[in-house]
């Protein structure tokens, strides 16, 4: 009317036009979004596209896709692919990083990875999600939940398998929800050499043996981890210098912490996974790399739309499927 107010068109109703682009275009410029700061996409369509667009409309889409993932994420669910091999285990793991925010400072995002795998151990496909910080991270383990429950359902014969390092927090959540508990081998391997350093100080290739029989004691043989807490305990008596003991105490003290979980060759007998790269990798893939950029602070909105983003397009064929859905 002429006196203004809201229009309702049908062709852009029917296209699924996303703010003011196509679905294709609004996907283009989300999927860049998620990889690159907002200038560095604004010039890669400028110079590869001749498209010259504004930094507000390639962040105003972003942020409404994101949304659009988010207000979903309850609604929509996404296959998983087609595997030859049967679903053996569903490993999965916690873990943090941080990065700056505008209002509080240098806080911790959360990331969660569970992944399948099959008879023979290998990967077959891993699903993420991510949460931006937040005290109590309450949000964060209700989706990793929900995601824990999806995953239980559709293959009711895995073994849920924990793999993380020592944080008491991530294992007060994973030990109800998996059948296995594994402390990620690389983690233990780093108390391992902290042990060799305070028993060995002056002698680097005793130090250095030492510590690679150890790790290939405690990865090899069946009590492995029982044998290596013996030993250090038995070493560390003539140990003198107060550094020193005070880092054995240390080691001693995560030994016997985590005894459980340090079962390594069982596990790996088994075919199950004992090292939490898949979450680690996660954790620098999904926020570090493109949230911890030289400079960079975010208000917790951007830092929203970022996992989003980036969660969705990492997950296996859930990006396709999330845009099949909105055309």
């Amino acid at each position: 009317g002429s006196e203004g107010g809201e229009t309702y068109v049908p062709l852009e109703d029917r296209a699924r036009i996303v703010l003011t682009s196509t679905p294709k275009f609004a996907k283009i410029l989300s999927s860049k979004y998620s990889d690159l700061p907002v200038g560095g996409v604004v010039k890669d369509l400028f110079e590869n596209h001749s498209r010259k667009v504004s930094r507000s409309l390639v962040q105003d889409t972003s942020e409404y896709v994101a949304a659009g993932i988010m207000s979903k994420a309850e609604d929509w669910t996404y296959e998983l692919p087609e595997f030859e091999e049967k679903v053996a285990a569903i490993g999965m793991g916690i873990d943090g990083a941080m990065l700056n925010l505008r209002e509080e400072g240098w806080r911790e995002g959360m990331v969660g990875s569970l992944t399948l795998y099959d008879k023979a151990g290998d990967r077959l496909t891993s699903v993420y999600l991510a949460a931006p910080p937040e005290y109590g991270k309450d949000k964060f383990l209700t989706a990793m939940d929900e995601k824990i429950r999806f995953l239980g359902e559709k293959f009711p014969d895995a073994t849920k398998v924990a793999v993380a390092d020592g944080a008491k927090c991530n294992w007060s959540f994973l030990n109800e929800r998996t059948d296995v508990q594994v402390l990620d081998f690389y983690h233990a391997t780093e108390y391992v050499t902290k042990a060799s350093e305070a028993l060995f100080p002056k002698f680097d290739k005793q130090q250095k043996d030492w510590c690679e029989q150890s790790c290939h004691k405690l990865k090899h043989n069946k009590n492995g981890a029982i044998s290596l807490l013996k030993e250090i305990r038995e070493r560390a008596r003539n140990i003198r210098v107060a550094s020193a003991r005070k880092t054995l105490s240390a080691v001693i003290s995560y030994f016997k912490n985590n005894l459980q979980r340090m079962r390594y060759k069982e596990q790996a007998e088994k075919n199950l996974p004992i090292g939490s790269g898949v979450t680690e990798a996660a954790a620098k893939t999904i926020i570090k790399q493109r949230l911890c950029l030289s400079g960079m602070r975010w208000l917790k909105k951007g830092v929203h739309t970022i996992l989003a983003l980036r969660t969705m397009a990492q997950s296996g064929t859930n990006w396709t499927q999330f845009w099949a859905k909105v055309s």
